[in-house]
């Protein structure tokens, strides 16, 4: 069984607003409280629900990886590499495979990330449609391969 936030205030005597202010270390919770529902959190095993902590935030704690081709030795071996950093620092990794043209064209039409993820990694070599669609997502953006781009690191 999942624990809940009010599950947590219930049992410590506070409400839910209270728990979640404490457990973000946000003000207005007093060190006792705060240290009480710590441990409440802790005895019933409450893990913050992901979603519920990216409306709050505005942030998906997910970076979007884009690949041409995820089977290459490269690609893959950079991936590897992204997702290890990433998931030390506390993100997921969404990958978009965009291995044919087909699916290339329909995910810079789509542009399935938006609103998805913090940031974009690109691995492949946009052209200048591909990437304005990309600055147009207002994250920031990074790329390996192909050298210096407007916008990207």
């Amino acid at each position: 069984m999942t624990v809940s936030i009010t599950d947590v205030a219930r049992t410590a005597g506070v409400s839910a607003s209270t728990v979640s202010r404490a457990l973000r270390g946000r003000p207005g919770v007093s060190d006792e409280v705060r240290a009480q529902i710590t441990a409440v959190a802790a005895q019933l095993g409450y893990t913050a629900s992901r979603s519920a902590s990216s409306l709050a935030s505005g942030r998906t704690f997910t970076i979007g990886v884009v690949v041409p081709y995820v089977g290459r030795w490269f690609f893959g071996t950079v991936l590897d590499a992204a997702e290890h950093v990433f998931s030390a620092a506390g993100y997921d990794v969404l990958l978009y495979n965009l291995g044919s043209p087909e699916t290339r064209k329909r995910f810079f039409t789509r542009m399935p990330v938006r609103k998805r993820v913090d940031a974009v990694l690109s691995l492949l070599i946009p052209d200048e449609e591909e990437s304005a669609a990309l600055r147009s997502l207002g994250v920031p953006l990074a790329s390996t391969v192909g050298g210096a781009r407007p916008g990207f690191t």
